[in-house]
């Protein structure tokens, strides 16, 4: 089931109002073996954000079929749109990866 949303407020400890995440899991794969605590890890991740403080409007998750590369070039947007330059951004990539030979072309992220 494809998950993307955003986690429930609970109670703040700071002033977060300038803090921002995306935090992406995924445990569920087409052709490569599924890993057990990829997408765990992620909302474990993002409901302590909120815990600490994250405004929930700004902590993204990302999760399984829901993480695409169409959604995470779209969050990753508008990250870069909503932020300031003092803002904190942290992003989280919880699944498995690939080395890309020759590195990223221009506009890939």
């Amino acid at each position: 089931m494809p998950h993307s949303s955003t986690i429930t407020h609970r109670r703040p400890r700071g002033d977060f109002s300038s803090f921002h995440a995306l935090v992406v899991g995924i445990s569920s794969y087409q052709r490569v073996t599924p890993l057990a605590k990829a997408r765990d890890d992620a909302i474990n991740l993002a409901e302590l954000l909120i815990r600490i403080g994250y405004p929930p409007a700004q902590a993204l998750l990302l999760l399984d079929e829901g993480a695409t590369k169409v959604a995470s070039d779209n969050a990753l947007n508008a990250l870069a749109e909503k932020t300031r330059a003092r803002d904190t951004v942290l992003i989280l990539y919880s699944g498995h990866g690939v080395e890309r030979r020759g590195g990223l072309q221009q506009g890939q992220f």
